[in-house]
């Protein structure tokens, strides 16, 4: 017996192939193309990526941005983001003459990452739904055959995934993090693949943990081993697939970690990086129930970022509420579980740490769908018409004002939150929105007047009109967002103040308080060379110091002996669109000796 009412053929039918592929590569390109490396962790995972692919065989094992090492996380997609570099930035632009650059190149990766990780959801989906317990009520023999069945609760799962509206921003970063969203996908495949084929099943498993443990460290590897263990407890028919499941799932983590330790400890300071890093990973795997000020975040946002895999989620627990211990519903669910009592118990409830909630929650919810009812589904797809209308009118407005200044007061509120854009009309940009508009408007009409019966259509709308919102704000906003999160302009103005045989000798750049987005930022747009940081801090001398602070917290933080007459202000800038960094270059008058140590504050 299942929790599914009746279906029949036509509603079983799945959305055609050429579709659901364009939706998944618009989806997956959007918001990488056309902009520079942004503040904060994008800049920051593609200074390392960069880093590897123009370093040698140590940085490969000890990744760092520009000689900053980097403790917190492992090397495995820098490793991705630097094959990829070196792929697409090296050898095809010197042959075609494409002119990709290293940051698109870098971005190609994390596609590769979005369209790996959907695909991996939709076998995980399309393995589940094909199960008997899975099938429909079929009293007269007229219901969906198993794989028509699974096919289309597979097209579902991904709309369903492509629809959470807390994942677009952050999964369109070169980030590690989005590399992890992909390994949970592919955890998720090797625990429904282990329900047939256990030793399959452990390897997809294992390879996910031995990735997580190689790129996260120890954090997220604990969290894909409670998934695991939680459905295995939950689930009796499960544990007669443990073996193969549980063994290689161990086994290939351990023997790659170990594989991993002992080349980095043949570096000379592999032992004390190692340590770092360590510390490192367990310092964010912190248990205790948080502060009453972050369950705000929850409570504000979660229902939203989620949405509308939670009301779906809730659907189809209580469809299947006396089948919850059968695998196909107990592995999305347990998992989902797992990755909802990270945000209460772990580090702390944020964007990034739901990133590991959608997948799961998106199969959990696509076993909902066929639970639902006619008025439920048009609930929801009015909420979606009229939420993703409205969204796509104020982005039309508020394009108006920055490219022809009407209104004028959110041109001027524009201009303010960003004055180094120079706004303009760009043709390509008012037609590829103009086209994605009418789509949308031509989708909200196929959906009214044709009723299509297929399942999938209940979350269709919700789909198209994520996807329209986040398309228009990467085609008609990209260029005022790029102006306000880019380093580009006062990179370049900090590389005007450095005379010009600097970037062509030996000498180099002290930092004090610089990030590592800002590091790479630098680096990549004025080419600046930087004395590399070992893990005590410390730095060789150099003849000049570059300075960042906040100017906001009252503290102006200045070199030590300045004051002394050793270190003169030759620049200060800062983003014009941010008030809260500043930067200030230091030129030595009295050059110290090669062998002492400059000491960096943090």
């Amino acid at each position: 017996m299942n929790a599914s009412s009746y279906i029949t053929h036509s509603q079983a039918r799945r959305l055609p192939f050429w579709v659901l592929a364009a939706l998944v590569l618009m989806y997956a390109v959007a918001g990488f193309i056309g902009r520079d490396p942004w503040k904060s962790d994008d800049a920051a995972s593609f200074g390392g990526m960069l880093t590897l692919a123009g370093g040698n065989a140590l940085d490969w094992l000890q990744p760092h941005v520009m000689g900053a090492p980097i403790v917190n996380e492992g090397p495995f997609f820098y490793w991705w983001g630097a094959f990829f570099i070196a792929l697409f930035d090296t050898w095809p632009t010197s042959l075609l003459g494409l002119g990709l650059g290293p940051a698109h190149a870098a971005r190609i990766g994390s596609i590769a990452l979005i369209l790996l990780g959907i695909t991996w959801i939709w076998r995980s989906a399309f393995v589940l739904a094909r199960r008997p317990e899975a099938q429909p009520n079929n009293p007269l023999g007229t219901a969906p055959q198993p794989l028509q069945y699974g096919r289309m609760l597979a097209d579902a799962a991904v709309l369903l995934l492509l629809a959470s509206i807390g994942m677009v921003v952050r999964l369109h970063e070169t980030t590690t993090e989005v590399g992890q969203w992909a390994l949970v996908c592919l955890a998720l495949y090797g625990m429904a693949c282990g329900l047939e084929r256990p030793w399959k099943g452990g390897i997809l498993f294992g390879c996910a943990l031995a990735a997580s443990m190689l790129a996260q460290g120890v954090l997220v590897t604990l969290l894909l081993l409670a998934m695991l263990l939680l459905t295995l407890l939950v689930s009796p028919r499960l544990r007669f697939h443990w073996q193969g499941l549980v063994g290689f799932g161990l086994l290939i983590p351990g023997v790659t970690v170990a594989v991993w330790v002992s080349l980095v400890l043949f570096i000379a300071d592999g032992a004390a990086y190692l340590q770092a890093w360590w510390q490192a990973s367990v310092q964010t795997f912190r248990w205790g129930l948080q502060a009453p000020g972050q369950w705000k975040f929850l409570f504000t946002n979660a229902w939203l970022f989620t949405w509308p895999l939670w009301p779906l989620a809730y659907f189809a627990v209580r469809a299947w509420r006396h089948d919850l211990r059968r695998p196909v519903i107990a592995l999305p669910l347990c998992s989902a579980l797992v990755a909802a009592l990270w945000q209460c118990l772990g580090n702390g409830p944020s964007d990034v740490q739901l990133l590991w909630l959608y997948p799961p929650l998106a199969l959990l919810a696509a076993f909902g769908i066929p639970a639902l009812s006619r008025s439920t589904v048009n609930l929801i797809d009015w909420f979606a018409a009229m939420t993703f209308t409205c969204c796509a009118m104020l982005l039309w407005v508020g394009w108006s004002a920055v490219a022809f200044g009407l209104p004028a007061a959110l041109a001027k509120s524009a201009q303010r939150l960003a004055p180094d854009f120079q706004g303009g009309f760009v043709w390509w940009e008012f037609v590829a929105a103009c086209l994605l508009t009418l789509t949308w408007l031509w989708i909200i009409v196929w959906r009214t007047q044709r009723r299509p019966q297929a399942l999938w259509r209940a979350v269709a709308l919700s789909m198209a009109g994520l996807l329209l919102v986040w398309s228009l704000a990467t085609t008609l906003w990209l260029p005022w967002v790029n102006a306000t999160k880019t380093y580009r302009v006062v990179a370049q103005q900090l590389a005007a103040q450095i005379p010009p045989h600097l970037a062509a000798s030996d000498a180099c750049i002290n930092t004090v308080g610089l990030g590592l987005a800002q590091r790479a930022s630098f680096a990549y747009f004025a080419a600046l060379k930087f004395a590399p940081i070992d893990l005590q801090g410390e730095q060789v001398s150099c003849r000049w110091v570059l300075l960042q602070d906040n100017p906001q917290d009252g503290n102006d933080d200045t070199l030590p002996d300045v004051q002394a007459g050793r270190w003169k202000k030759v620049w200060e800038g800062r983003r014009a669109s941010d008030r809260h960094e500043r930067f200030r270059l230091y030129e030595a008058v009295q050059m110290e000796t090669r062998k002492q140590r400059f000491r960096r504050r943090v």
